[in-house]
C-alpha cells in the first residue's frame, strides 16, 4: 500500500513536471484535495489538443494499478475523467473502486458531476443529497423547470429541502415550480412554508405577488408586494415587481419610484435593461435611451445595451425629445 501511494505522489509529480511553474507545489505529503487542485492547475495550463493530456490519465492509471485499486488513487483518475468530460468512464471507476459506505462528501460531489455528464439527473440529484450540495441541488431544480421536466424539478427542490429543511430557497423554488406548472394553490402553500421557515425573508412574500399577479389578481398581488417590502425594504427584487405591478395598473410615477429604488439597492443585477426594455415598448424612447446608456457605464462591453441604445436613441430623436435627467423622477402630468 505505501507503494501504491508513492505511485500517486509519483504521478501527481509529473503532472505537475508537464508543467513548470507547477513544479514547486508538488511537494510530498499531498492530500486528495491537494492533489486534485494541482491536477486541475495542471490540464488547465495545457491546450485541449496537447497530447500531454492523456498522459495524465496514463499516470494515474499507473499509479492505479501499483496501489491495488486503492480509493485515493481512485479518486485522482475519476477526477481526471471528469475534467475530461468522460462522465460514463468516472462513474464505472467509482462502481468498481468505492464502496458506498467509503465514499466522502467530495467523492459523492464528483460522482453528482459524472452523473450530469452521463445524462443521470436522478442519479446527480442523489449523489448531491448525499454530499449535502444545496446549491447544486438548487441549481439543477432550476435547469430542470427551465426545460420543463416536472418530476425532476420537485425530486432536486424536494431534495434540497431534505438537505436543509431551514433554508428558505429549497421551499421556493418549489413553490416556483407548481406556480409554472399551472398550479398556483400548491405554489402559495410552499411559498406560506417558506414564509415560516424564514419569516425576515421578503422573498416569500415576493413569490406570493407574483403568484396572483400572474393570476390577474392585482388587487391581492400589490398587498403581498408592499407586505414584501415592509418585511425587508433593503430587498432589491420586490422593489422591481411591485414596480411592474404599479405600471399595469397605471401608476406610473408610483412604478418609476419602485424600479428607481429596485436599481440604486442593486445597480449591478441589470434592472436597467428590463425597465429600458419596459420603456421602449411603452412609447418612452427617450427614458429608455437613458437607462441602456447608464448601464453601459457598468457593462461597457453589452452588445445587446450598445444595439438597444442605438434604436432608442434614433427613436428619441425622431420624436424630437430629450432624454430626462433621471427616468425615476415623476413626471409632470400636464
Amino acid at each position: 500500500m505505501r507503494r501504491g501511494v508513492g505511485k500517486v505522489l509519483a504521478a501527481v509529480v509529473l503532472v505537475a513536471a508537464m508543467v513548470p511553474r507547477l513544479r514547486g507545489l508538488a511537494a510530498s505529503g499531498l492530500t486528495n484535495y491537494g492533489a486534485i487542485g494541482l491536477t486541475r492547475l495542471a490540464l488547465a495550463a495545457l491546450p485541449q489538443d496537447d497530447p500531454e493530456r492523456m498522459r495524465v490519465r496514463a499516470f494515474f492509471q499507473e499509479a492505479m494499478s501499483a496501489g491495488s485499486g486503492s480509493t485515493s488513487t481512485m479518486r485522482l483518475l475519476a477526477f481526471v475523467d471528469l475534467l475530461e468530460g468522460r462522465g460514463q468512464e468516472a462513474l464505472e471507476l467509482y462502481a468498481s473502486y468505492a464502496p458506498e459506505g467509503s465514499l466522502s462528501v467530495l467523492d459523492w460531489y464528483q460522482l453528482g458531476r459524472a452523473q450530469a455528464l452521463a445524462g443521470d439527473r436522478v442519479g446527480q440529484i442523489d449523489a448531491w443529497r448525499k454530499a449535502g450540495y444545496l446549491q447544486g441541488l438548487l441549481d439543477v431544480e432550476a435547469l430542470c423547470r427551465g426545460e420543463g421536466d416536472l418530476l425532476c424539478t420537485r425530486q432536486a427542490a424536494e431534495a434540497a429541502i431534505a438537505t436543509d429543511p431551514h433554508e428558505v430557497w429549497g421551499y421556493l423554488h418549489l413553490g416556483a415550480a407548481y406556480d409554472a406548472w399551472g398550479d398556483p394553490v400548491t405554489a402559495r402553500a410552499w411559498y406560506a412554508r417558506a414564509m415560516e421557515v424564514a419569516p425576515a425573508s421578503a422573498f416569500p412574500a415576493m413569490l406570493m405577488g407574483w403568484s396572483y399577479a400572474n393570476e390577474g389578481d392585482l388587487e391581492s398581488a400589490e398587498a403581498w408586494y408592499q407586505r414584501s417590502i415592509e418585511i425587508d425594504p433593503s430587498a432589491a427584487h420586490p422593489h422591481y415587481e411591485y414596480g411592474v405591478l404599479l405600471w399595469r395598473l397605471g401608476d406610473r410615477d408610483g412604478a418609476r419610484l419602485e424600479m428607481g429604488m429596485a436599481v440604486a439597492l442593486l445597480p449591478a443585477y441589470g434592472y436597467q435593461l428590463r425597465i429600458a426594455d419596459l420603456f421602449l415598448r411603452e412609447g418612452l424612447p427617450c427614458d429608455a435611451a437613458q437607462l441602456y446608456l447608464d448601464w453601459l457605464l457598468i457593462d461597457p462591453r453589452s452588445t445587446e445595451a450598445q444595439a438597444r441604445a442605438v434604436e432608442a436613441e434614433s427613436a428619441c430623436e425622431a420624436a424630437d425629445g430629450s432624454m430626462p435627467e433621471s427616468p425615476w423622477m415623476p413626471r409632470d402630468p400636464r
